[in-house]
């Protein structure tokens, strides 16, 4: 796994800041979102049919899409939440 520099971090999180992020649980409201430093990747799929007027389901191929994110982790409950880097305007650490 690729991780953010000490210095991207600190970016991040003050652009975090910037956009309003709190770092509050919203979960279970008693603990603090935690950056997490490594560089996750949300990989977009879409469903593949052989014939599109059949019924839906069967099975899920890659569109080739990457969503690079920053996690965030409770440190308390555990819950996870991700924002793109594209969305905070850090393309450059891509």
């Amino acid at each position: 796994m690729t991780n953010f520099s000490k210095e991207q971090v600190a970016q991040i999180r003050s652009l975090l800041e910037k956009a309003g992020v709190k770092p509050e649980c919203a979960t279970c409201q008693k603990g603090m979102l935690v950056i997490d430093g490594g560089q996750f990747g949300l990989l977009e799929v879409t469903q593949l049919r052989q014939n599109p007027t059949e019924a839906p389901g069967g099975t899920a191929g890659s569109t080739g899409r990457i969503a690079t994110c920053v996690l965030l982790a409770c440190n308390t409950c555990g819950f996870i939440r991700m924002h793109a880097l594209t969305a905070l305007g850090v393309d450059s650490m891509l």
